[in-house]
């Protein structure tokens, strides 16, 4: 067993490169599969066992990130991709997990907090159960790719994960700038959860898995998750910006539309809590959104103040 090989699918991302180089940075062997060619790549196709699979044999870990973005709207065609990109992925290291002669220690694989569906006020953890709705049943599949595979000598863990707060993220560049604009209305109700987690806290949070005894799914999000009201108005408070009259749904629905975007992604949430990881121990250095997005944007108001 090669305890400082990390073997990361999905790599080229921004949680990948993050988890590349915090790695590298502690002087880590870490292989990338990847559709491209290049140092410290691995060359595969994402769907069918071949010569990539002898990169997983003695590592510590392999992380599985593949996953289609999902923002365009949920077309039947959308829909197809979004799980092709995740279920094909894992099932490929699952038959090369199993394939190996000294299999990787532990593989973990990425899921989402959309497992939950739309969950109102409703806090929900890992035992919860998945909602039947289009994200729950894409969740629920990608997280059985994983866990179906019969891998005694290889830990597994499903990583749910929240939205991911970190200066290069598309969500917080969208935000930032819709707040920088005076425009960080809440959207609809406004009560709709966000589960969140600093991109640091996520990065602590796959490496702790490495060395906790944790199986099954891991919500990986802070312990508290915020309404869309509350996080617009975190962002208008960072940026100094008075406070704005929230969109209709209906006008959030048709300005997605227009631009070919999933309405629902921004009129519903969840509020979910990483009941394991707060029970075995784990603490996050970002548990609050208003010390998350002061360390992530660094902004200081200029303009509107409350007294």
């Amino acid at each position: 067993m090669d305890a400082s090989k990390i073997v990361i699918a999905g790599g080229t991302g921004l949680i990948g490169g993050l988890l590349r180089s915090h790695f590298e940075d502690q002087g880590r062997e870490v292989l990338v599969l990847s559709r491209s060619e290049g140092k410290g790549l691995v060359k595969w196709d994402g769907k069918t066992h071949g010569f990539w699979a002898n990169s997983l044999e003695g590592a510590e870990a392999v992380i599985n990130l593949c996953g289609k973005p999902i923002v365009s709207k949920w077309t039947d065609r959308n829909k197809r991709a979004y799980e092709d990109s995740r279920i094909e992925p894992s099932e490929a290291i699952g038959e090369a997990v199993r394939k190996a002669q000294t299999p990787p220690r532990l593989w973990i694989n990425a899921s989402a907090v959309g497992f939950y569906g739309d969950t109102g006020t409703r806090e929900v953890t890992e035992a919860t159960r998945a909602d039947s709705g289009f994200l729950g049943e894409l969740c629920s599949k990608w997280e059985d790719a994983c866990l179906r595979h019969s891998t005694p000598e290889t830990r597994k863990v499903c990583l749910r994960i929240g939205v991911v707060l970190h200066e290069d993220s598309v969500f917080v560049k969208a935000t930032s700038l819709v707040a920088k604009l005076g425009l960080a209305a809440p959207l609809g109700s406004g009560k709709q959860y966000i589960s969140w987690i600093h991109a640091q806290d996520l990065i602590k949070l796959v490496e702790w898995c490495m060395f906790e005894p944790v199986t099954g799914p891991i919500n990986a999000c802070a312990p508290h998750p915020v309404t869309n009201a509350d996080f617009m108005s975190g962002l208008r408070r960072l940026y100094g910006r008075p406070p704005v009259p929230s969109v209709p749904a209906p006008l959030v629905r048709l300005v997605t539309s227009l631009v070919g975007k999933e309405p629902e992604l921004l009129l519903t949430g969840q509020r979910a809590i990483p009941e394991i990881a707060q029970a075995r121990g784990f603490r996050f250095r970002f548990p609050e959104i208003q010390g998350a997005l002061d360390d992530v944007l660094h902004a200081v108001p200029t303009v509107w103040k409350t007294a």
